[in-house]
């Protein structure tokens, strides 16, 4: 499937389109509205009739119903902030119209026209088109903090080249002018480096050699010193101070190529990023090459950001979650919000983070953990922490209070835990369901839900079986006593 813009389509169409957040009732008119699903884009066709008939296009299928009813469902639809509406006011004319809206760059949105369907536009060989670019190299990191893979592209490395031998020709002068004014005291700083530096009568020869050795596409490997940098040393991406400048280059990269593509090519990855990092580390900037250790990852309401891990006694509200991450309580309130929003979708979690964190104009919203092992022990102390077993317990209480405990309804469904990993099937031989990384006898193979009197859920939990002895053991852990009575 190949997407377009609407832009794009709409020149071909030769439409004229006027992109919004907002739909007005008017007979007669067309709406194409913008939604995603499954974190792809996707389009529907409206059309106002009067206010008994409205149409609605949907993969080929068409669909009738009210103006209220079609108001209804778009004013409460959970993902009604994420709607976009494109009002086609005229379609087939000679000439492509440009859109006046203040809204204009909502026409740079991708088009779906949903999977499986075919999307075909005559004519359109000439339009840009969204595809994978097989011929670019990359080079792989994995950081050993949390498990994550960073790609570096040439596109990238080419740029952190030309700026490490722009960083070398100003050394040159620097030297050349200090050598003029036979200046031999002072402290040169290593504009590459977040806090490194040199001082006294060489101080230019050994900048020199610094970025010579450890700003160049191979650099040498340290025989002495720590283990961690005789590991990083070796990576070779014109970064000296390890995995956190290379993670903060590669958010500032993404950042200004979706943010800023005509950009002209003066990026100066290293030297923003060295910047960042400073910054992070003030007010006491130590003189270390490797800075990964004095640094953690603090996720906030308005997004991640990289703090020192001496300034983290002055923070209030602040948890560790990880060996290397923290979260404060507004990112946990925001994060416990979204799951109840998005139903525990974390790929729609994770969307609704980073567009909370391009709001506060953070640039570095792409250190979001993605890794499955942090993302998901984050979310699990958030989830299980005591506020929300406390919510919980209350609810309960509640439900007891409106005596939603004097009938209730047991159901073990079969369907929902078979997607568990790491045990086979219960249609599976004894040998294979043993054989699984979760032994038969360990595997949780029944979703036990209880409702009460309104239908209200008062418990979900997996269980072994669905024997009686089983479903005993969940309303012991989960009930009080007057609630079992």
């Amino acid at each position: 499937m190949q997407h377009r813009t609407y832009s794009a389509c709409i020149s071909v169409a030769r439409a004229k389109c006027i992109p919004s957040f907002n739909i007005e009732y008017s007979p007669g008119k067309m709406y194409a509205i913008h939604c995603e699903t499954k974190c792809g884009p996707h389009c529907i066709a409206l059309k106002i009739v009067d206010h008994h008939k409205c149409i609605l296009n949907n993969r080929g299928i068409t669909y009738y119903f009210t103006w209220f009813e079609i108001w209804s469902m778009l004013s409460t639809c959970i993902d009604k902030k994420m709607l976009v509406y494109f009002e086609i006011e005229s379609f087939g004319e000679s000439d492509y119209i440009e859109c006046a809206s203040d809204d204009k760059d909502l026409l740079d949105l991708y088009a779906g026209s949903g999977v499986g369907v075919a999307c075909d536009l005559t004519g359109s060989s000439n339009l840009p088109i969204a595809a994978k670019n097989d011929s670019s190299t990359y080079k792989e990191f994995r950081d050993e903090e949390d498990g994550s893979i960073i790609n570096i592209f040439d596109d990238l490395l080419g740029k952190l080249e030309k700026e490490v031998s722009t960083c070398r020709e100003a050394v040159i002068r620097a030297k050349e002018k200090a050598l003029k004014q036979q200046s031999t005291v002072g402290k040169i700083v290593c504009p590459l480096c977040p806090c490194f530096s040199y001082s006294g009568d060489h101080r230019f020869v050994q900048l020199l050699a610094h970025i010579d050795h450890r700003h160049c596409k191979h650099p040498i490997k340290v025989t002495k010193g720590t283990i961690g940098a005789r590991r990083w040393m070796g990576q070779g991406c014109f970064v000296a101070s390890g995995f956190k400048q290379i993670k903060v280059i590669k958010c500032l990269y993404d950042n200004d190529t979706l943010n800023s593509p005509e950009r002209s090519d003066d990026w100066n990855y290293l030297s923003r990023s060295a910047s960042i990092i400073r910054e992070s580390l003030s007010p006491a900037v130590p003189h270390a090459l490797l800075v990964d250790r004095l640094l953690v990852l603090l996720l906030d309401k308005g997004g991640p950001r990289l703090v020192s891990r001496s300034n983290l006694v002055d923070m209030d509200y602040v948890r560790k979650s990880t060996r290397q991450i923290y979260i404060t309580q507004e990112f946990a309130n925001v994060t416990f919000d979204d799951g109840l929003l998005y139903n525990a979708n974390m790929n729609k979690i994770r969307i609704s983070a980073i567009r909370r964190a391009a709001e506060f104009d953070n640039e570095l919203w792409h250190l979001l953990p993605t890794h499955t092992e942090s993302s998901l022990a984050i979310r699990e102390d958030i989830y299980f922490s005591p506020p929300v077993i406390s919510l919980v317990a209350n609810l309960l209480k509640t439900c007891y209070r409106e005596e939603e405990f004097i009938s209730v309804s047991v159901d073990a469904t079969v369907k929902i835990a078979m997607g568990l990993i790491g045990q086979s099937s219960y249609r599976c031989s004894v040998e294979e369901r043993n054989a699984a990384a979760i032994k038969d006898d360990e595997a949780l193979r029944r979703v036990l839900t209880v409702r009460g009197r309104t239908s209200a859920c008062l418990l979900i939990r997996l269980l072994k079986s669905e024997k009686g002895e089983e479903i005993a053991k969940a309303f012991l852990h989960a009930f009080t006593i007057q609630m079992r009575t």
